[in-house]
């Protein structure tokens, strides 16, 4: 078995494992995808016909398999301290064969590699996701000294409401800095969208292909400091929803404010007929989520790696 990293090009061999559609964050600085292959020779080792259906990806009545056979995929953020394993998917019939453990050993060798400080998973509700947890979790435990951890990273409300929360709790502060990306000109805005690249401390979802996707123009805001780039929140509008794709302010302060200036903008235009659908996979900015109603916020769980403390 071998174990690589994806690009674009070779990820097209694994998309059937690709169940949550991250490919196209590949495209984005700070995504990583990793593969395992099964060499033809292996695969006897790997799996028990007796036991599975057909696999249309393996040649049964051959006497031999045509290259190397995908087992495995993960996909990975990055954020300034820690590498997040946002999912892990091994093909059904090579499971509970040791290769989703050889994956996590992978895991714990790019953070370090990467000078990371901690490693962490995430994980969603999808019964998929529950066998991936309950195996990451051993491995976890045993060999990197794991803790557990719920995080409010992720809420989801119409506009209308957003607005009524904030200016009840006295968080709407609209940003008198802020410019819209509709009104920069284009040559400017491409300047500023590549220097957005150079943060590390950035949130940063897994829904952004990359910096030259279609923005959501007249609600995606650039923060100004005496003339020049503090910050930045930009806004992606999929199906219904308005989604923060990037975001990144000098304090937490600009952040609240942004998003303020951007929530009364979107109102401006769509009405009550958006949702916006927020969600974090970083640490540090649980303030973000103080912005939602509690009711309408979901907590995500996560194990979260200490490395300087693991035994592997």
């Amino acid at each position: 078995m071998k174990i690589i990293r994806l690009d674009r090009e070779e990820m097209k061999k694994f998309s059937h494992l690709d169940i949550l559609g991250l490919e196209e964050n590949l495209s984005f600085p700070g995504w990583i995808a990793m593969g395992a292959y099964l060499e033809p020779v292996e695969i006897d080792d790997y799996v028990d016909y007796d036991t599975v259906g057909d696999m249309d990806f393996l040649d049964r009545e051959g006497p031999s398999f045509t290259g190397d056979v995908p087992a495995a995929v993960m996909f990975f953020s990055t954020s300034k301290e820690s590498l997040c394993i946002e999912w892990l998917c091994v093909e059904g019939a090579f499971r509970c064969r040791g290769i989703g453990e050889a994956m996590l050993i992978r895991a714990t060798e790019l953070a370090k590699e990467l000078k990371k400080k901690r490693l962490m998973a995430y994980f969603n509700d999808s019964p998929d996701a529950e066998k991936y947890y309950l195996s990451a979790k051993r491995y976890f435990e045993e060999h990197l000294f794991a803790e557990e951890k719920d995080l409010s990273g992720e809420a989801e409300s119409r506009l209308d409401q957003i607005l009524t929360f904030m200016k009840k709790k006295g968080n709407f502060r609209p940003n008198p800095g802020a410019k819209f990306l509709s009104v920069i000109p284009s040559g400017e805005s491409r300047r500023f969208l590549f220097e957005l690249d150079s943060y590390d401390d950035a949130a940063k979802l897994y829904c952004v292909t990359d910096m030259g996707q279609v923005l959501e123009r007249d609600v995606s805001v650039f923060l100004m400091k005496q003339n020049k780039l503090s910050g930045a929140m930009l806004f992606q509008v999929t199906d219904n929803n308005l989604t923060p794709v990037f975001i990144r302010g000098a304090s937490p302060d600009d952040e609240k404010t942004m998003f303020a200036t951007a929530m009364l903008a979107a109102f401006r235009k769509y009405g009550d007929k958006r949702h916006v659908h927020m969600m974090l996979r970083v640490e540090g900015k649980d303030y973000l989520m103080d912005l939602f109603d509690p009711n309408q916020r979901m907590e995500n769980r996560y194990l979260v790696a200490d490395l300087e403390r693991s035994v592997v």
